[in-house]
C-alpha cells in the first residue's frame, strides 16, 4: 500500500456542456424517401377508434415499396396496439400528434407485448417530433405510495431485435407501462434527442434497455424512470454469443428510483469499451452502477464529466443513493462471477445521502480502478436513517447496516485514488464515519485525498485494514 499526502490538485473544469434542456433538440433533416400516411390508409386519429390495422397496412406499403416514411400526422391521436416494421421503415411521429398504446390485449403479440417492435429489419426507426404515450395508468391494478402493483401484463414501447442501423430519435416517450426501448443484438444502432418521462413508481420500465448490442450511440437524452433509466445487460433471453461493447452515452441526463446508469446484473456475457460522458444524474436511488452477479467479465469502462445527486428511497428499489456503486457478488451461493478490470471514473462531482460503494466477494474480481479528481458531498435523509449499503440482488440478497463512509472499498486489487475529496454536510448522524474506509485492498495508491470522518476525533479519517 503507499499512502502519498501532497498540495491537493487543482480541481478541474466545471462540466463541459450545459445539461438543462439538452433534450429532443435535434433539427431533422428534411425527408427525401416515399411517404406514407396512415389517414390515408384509414386511420382516424380520434384516440378513441383503434387505429393499429391502418398503421400496419401503411408500414406494410413501405416495406413493399423498398423502405419509406409512413406519418402520422400532426393534430390527431393515434390509438394503437402492435405494429412491426420492416426494411427501412420510419415510423414518424410528427409534431403535434400522439401515439397511444391499447389496453386491449388481443392487440399485442402475447408474452412480448410491445408496441413497436422490429426482428432482423435493416435500418427500422422511430423518429418525429411527436409524443408516444404508454398509457400506464391502464396497467396499474393498485396504486402504491413508493411502488405500484402492475396487473398480469402490460406493453413496452419500442423493441428492436437483431436489427442492424436501428435508430429512436427526437421523440417524447412517456407513461410507458414497462421497458421503454429495448435494443437486443443490434449493431450501430442510436438512441438521440430522445426524452423518457415514465411514473418512478412503475417497477420495470427501463428507460433504454442495451441487451448484447455493438456499437450503440445514446446522446441528447433525458430519461426518468421508475427502474433503471439506462441499463447494459447480457441476457440468456437474447443469447447470440456478441458482446455488449463500444457502447457510448454523451450529454445525457438521467433520473431514477434505481440507478440511472447500470451494467449488469444480468452478465452472463462481456462487456468491453463501454463510455458515459458530460451528463448529469438527477435525483436517483443511485448514480453509476456496475453490478457483476454472472460470469461475465466487464472491462475498459469509463466515466467522465458527470454531475451527480441522489437520494434514498424505499427498500423495494434497489440501490441506497450511492453516487458510484461497483461490486462482483454471485448470484447463487455455488455460481462463480466473472471479473471486473480497467474502470476509471474522472471529474466526477456527486452530493447526496451516501458515499461511493466498492466490493467484491474475492480479491481477484476486481482490478485497476482508478477514481480521479471524484468530489463526494454527503447530506443527511430527511426521511431516511442511512447506514446502508445495498448488495441486492445476489447470494445473501444482503441489506449491509454499517457506518457510511465517503468512500468504501473492500476486497479490490489495484485502487487509486487521485485528487479526491470527501464533505459531510450538517447534523452528522451517528451513521456517518470515515471519509475513506479500505477492506483487504491490495496495491492501494492515494494521492492528494483531503476530507476528514464525520466525527473527528471520533472516528478516524482513514480506516485502512489489510
Amino acid at each position: 500500500m503507499r499512502i502519498e499526502s501532497r498540495v491537493a490538485l487543482p480541481v478541474l473544469s466545471v462540466l463541459l456542456v450545459v445539461l438543462s434542456g439538452c433534450a429532443v433538440s435535434g433539427k431533422e433533416p428534411a425527408f427525401e424517401g416515399k411517404v406514407f400516411d396512415v389517414v390515408e390508409q384509414g386511420a382516424v386519429g380520434d384516440g378513441k377508434i383503434l387505429d393499429t390495422a391502418a398503421i400496419q397496412k401503411a408500414i406494410d406499403a413501405a416495406v413493399a415499396a423498398g423502405g419509406g416514411r409512413v406519418l402520422l400526422p400532426g393534430g390527431k391521436t393515434f390509438l394503437s396496439g402492435h405494429v412491426k416494421l420492416g426494411d427501412g421503415v420510419d415510423l414518424y411521429v410528427a409534431e403535434g400528434a400522439t401515439l397511444v398504446a391499447s389496453e386491449q390485449r388481443r392487440q399485442y403479440v402475447a408474452g412480448d407485448e410491445v408496441l413497436i417492435s422490429a426482428d432482423g429489419a435493416k435500418h427500422p426507426s422511430v423518429s418525429g417530433s411527436g409524443i408516444i404515450d404508454g398509457n400506464s395508468d391502464k396497467f396499474i391494478a393498485a396504486k402504491g405510495e413508493t411502488t405500484h402493483r402492475m396487473g398480469t401484463w402490460r406493453p413496452g414501447i419500442v423493441k428492436f431485435v437483431r436489427c442492424p442501423d436501428a435508430s429512436v430519435r427526437n421523440l417524447t416517450i412517456r407513461n410507458s407501462a414497462h421497458a421503454t426501448i429495448v435494443l437486443a443484438g443490434c449493431h450501430n444502432a442510436a438512441v438521440e434527442n430522445v426524452k423518457v418521462s415514465n411514473d418512478r413508481k412503475v417497477p420495470n420500465d427501463y428507460g433504454l434497455v442495451i441487451d448484447r448490442c455493438r456499437s450503440v450511440r445514446v446522446a441528447n437524452c433525458e430519461i426518468d424512470s421508475g427502474d433503471d433509466a439506462i441499463v447494459v445487460k447480457n441476457t440468456t433471453k437474447y443469447n447470440y454469443g456478441t458482446a455488449c461493447e463500444d457502447i457510448t452515452v454523451d450529454k445525457c441526463v438521467l433520473g431514477s428510483n434505481s440507478a440511472a446508469f447500470k451494467i449488469g446484473t444480468e452478465s452472463v456475457g462481456d462487456f468491453r469499451r463501454i463510455s458515459v460522458s458530460n451528463s448529469e444524474v438527477r435525483a436517483s436511488n443511485r448514480g453509476l452502477a456496475i453490478l457483476l452477479r454472472d460470469s461475465g467479465r466487464i472491462t475498459d469502462v469509463t466515466f467522465t464529466d458527470i454531475k451527480i445527486e441522489t437520494r434514498l428511497v424505499a427498500d423495494r428499489w434497489w440501490g441506497k443513493a450511492e453516487p458510484i456503486h461497483v461490486s462482483v457478488f454471485p448470484r447463487q451461493l455455488m455460481d462463480k462471477p466473472g471479473k471486473i478490470s480497467n474502470l476509471k471514473f474522472v471529474n466526477i462531482r456527486a452530493a447526496g445521502e451516501n458515499g461511493v460503494f466498492i466490493a467484491s466477494s474475492d480479491k481477484a474480481s476486481i482490478e485497476n480502478l482508478v477514481l480521479d479528481n471524484v468530489q463526494i458531498a454527503i447530506r443527511k435523509s430527511p426521511d431516511f436513517a442511512g447506514g446502508v449499503y445495498d448488495t441486492r440482488p445476489g447470494a445473501g440478497n444482503a441489506i449491509l447496516k454499517q457506518r457510511t463512509a465517503g468512500i468504501y472499498a473492500s476486497r479490490v486489487t489495484g485502487l487509486t485514488l487521485k485528487g479526491c475529496s470527501v464533505k459531510w454536510g450538517d447534523d452528522a448522524p451517528e451513521t456517518w464515519g470515515a471519509a475513506l474506509e479500505t477492506k483487504k485492498v491490495a496495491g492501494l495508491t492515494v494521492e492528494n485525498f483531503t476530507g476528514k470522518s464525520a466525527f473527528p476525533g471520533k472516528v478516524e479519517d482513514r480506516i485502512v485494514e489489510d
